[in-house]
């Protein structure tokens, strides 16, 4: 499979390419060449993910579409949202529809969910609630995925957890971390699945989290739907009073 990778340089397509690079033939780019380890995994093309032209050169023959390229930043001046977050996800949908894409799966957040209570299991058909601009951007990516999937593309928007290594649990004390943490094996197997699924999964939304004591996001459609088997977890988060 011909898989265009945007935001290839960041943290987590360096840690999807280590594990599952060898299973696609790889167009990547990012505005920068990753620090080290990844500069010769695949076809790197270096520019910015709101630029149309490149994003329908790069979409040539490619037959899947991870889209990781995004300011994280919650606190990211609107300049930067429009330009990272909306812009380059319009565009790129765009091209990737025009061009016979047959699956694109969208790096969305948990912050997309994060206005309801700590305590209510988050399903994926609920609505969201973001609380900030930066998750309002990634809830624009996730109506897109509805958009193209009404047009024939599939189309998967994961809702990426807080992402980092198992050993991080040891020293973290924000509870949400612990509600909401995702390792790096289980989301780079829950991208792979995603990326794999049959294309009569036309749309879905799925949680990026491990198997974590108290999640706020529900898994069980996400098992279901893409036979996602987390082997991670968090334990309780520790006692907020």
């Amino acid at each position: 499979m011909k898989l265009l990778i945007t935001g290839a340089a960041g943290r987590i397509a360096s840690a999807f390419i280590e594990r599952y690079g060898a299973h696609y033939d790889l167009v990547l780019t990012d505005r920068v060449y990753p620090a080290s380890g990844y500069a010769s995994a695949g076809r790197w093309v270096i520019g910015e993910a709101n630029d149309p032209d490149l994003l329908w050169r790069l979409t040539d023959g490619v037959e899947a579409v991870l889209h990781l390229a995004a300011d994280p930043n919650t606190n990211a001046s609107l300049p930067s949202l429009v330009a990272n977050n909306l812009a380059a996800t319009a565009y790129l949908f765009d091209a990737a529809f025009r061009r016979g894409v047959g699956r694109f799966v969208f790096a969305s957040s948990v912050q997309t969910v994060v206005g309801y209570p700590p305590d209510v299991p988050v399903t994926a058909d609920m609505p969201p609630r973001p609380l900030n601009a930066y998750a309002a951007t990634k809830c624009f990516g996730e109506a897109l995925c509805h958009v193209y999937a009404s047009k024939g593309m599939s189309c998967i928007a994961v809702r990426i957890g807080s992402f980092s290594d198992p050993s991080r649990l040891a020293c973290e004390t924000f509870p949400d971390f612990f509600r909401l943490f995702v390792s790096k094996d289980d989301l780079c197997q829950l991208l792979h699945l995603a990326l794999q699924a049959p294309l009569d999964v036309g749309f879905a939304i799925v949680h990026g989290i491990s198997d974590n004591r108290e999640p706020r996001l529900d898994l069980e459609s996400t098992r279901r739907l893409l036979g996602y088997q987390p082997r991670d977890g968090a334990p309780a988060p520790p006692d907020e009073g």
